[in-house]
């Protein structure tokens, strides 16, 4: 297990540098600069103090050698655009409403999906089931902006019942909510559903009920947690997506969160918050699929992590 938990984490961090370096790159590809040379044009002496002022009159590989030695000491360095604030103030500012937001769809995702997925893999074939499976589809298939611009017009403009934009009480994360956990909540129950179908067809169910085993326990304790394996592998990445802000949701409903931020900081070319954004996704994607890997032990003993090769 240690052994293997190290060489997972080794693999993490030579990700996070891949991507850091593959990121890094892309971000100067964007066109245009991080003043705003519409209103004010820059020439000659004063555009060459800007580049030097932002440290862009450098090699690529000579910025991309001094971001990555201060990502090693943790500083994301200061932002373009908010000059006074570093890199993790601008993610710390956005931060408590993206995640306020995503761990409330969280909980109704799992609170929703995963009994509904049992339910649904008890009545198979039944009409309880077919409806659930439709209403699974659909809800994966239809994009959370489409459902966003949908609330907002019929909740919103035609009923008046819930506000469109703001942030601050209650009223104003019922329709993100609704909206963002459409597709995780559908997701989870789908594949909690298939997952549980395939454990039921095993020989040691078969067995369990044979010695007698009431019903409950044969779900609960066999079927249930066997048939965690693939849902461990589907929720892992739902959550950093989910921590981490939807562009669409928090554009759509004016949630001053890090999705938000992530825009504007995209058109105000303030690179080193779009680098800090993507890195702190991909540092949370990497943590969530080796706590993945570290769970499937114990959702499944048969699983044997010193016997693969890291």
């Amino acid at each position: 297990m240690i052994r293997y938990s190290l060489g997972r984490l080794l693999g993490l961090i030579g990700s996070v540098l891949i991507i850091s370096l593959i990121l890094f790159i892309a971000v100067r590809w964007l066109p245009g600069t991080p003043w705003n040379e519409a209103e004010i044009p820059l020439q000659g002496a004063a555009k060459e103090n800007m580049m030097r002022k932002y440290g862009l009159d450098q090699p690529v590989h000579v910025q991309y050698a001094k971001y990555l030695w201060n990502l090693l000491h943790l500083d994301l360095g200061n932002s373009f655009i908010y000059k006074t604030d570093t890199v993790w103030q601008t993610i710390a500012r956005g931060w408590p409403a993206t995640a306020k937001i995503g761990s409330v769809t969280l909980l109704i995702a799992f609170s929703i999906g995963i009994p509904v997925g049992i339910i649904a893999a008890l009545r198979q074939n039944s009409l309880l089931d077919y409806t659930v499976t439709f209403l699974a589809t659909t809800g994966i298939t239809v994009p959370n902006f489409a459902v966003a611009v949908w609330l907002v017009m019929f909740v919103s403009v035609k009923m008046d019942l819930l506000p469109t934009q703001g942030w601050g009480t209650w009223q104003h994360m019922v329709l993100p909510v609704v909206a963002y956990s459409l597709a995780p909540t559908s997701l989870i129950a789908r594949f909690t559903r298939v997952s549980m179908l395939e454990a039921m067809r095993s020989d040691y169910i078969r067995t369990a009920r044979a010695k007698g085993l009431a019903e409950p326990v044969v779900v609960l304790r066999h079927v249930f947690k066997n048939a965690l394996i693939p849902i461990i592998t589907l929720v892992g990445p739902l959550i950093p997506n989910l921590m981490t802000g939807s562009i669409f949701i928090e554009n759509t409903f004016g949630i001053p969160g890090i999705g938000r931020h992530f825009v504007t900081s995209i058109f105000d070319r303030d690179y080193p918050v779009i680098m800090g954004v993507f890195m702190l996704v991909a540092v949370l994607f990497g943590l969530t699929y080796f706590i993945s890997d570290i769970l499937y032990t114990w959702a499944d003993p048969r699983v044997r992590l010193t016997d693969r090769k890291t």
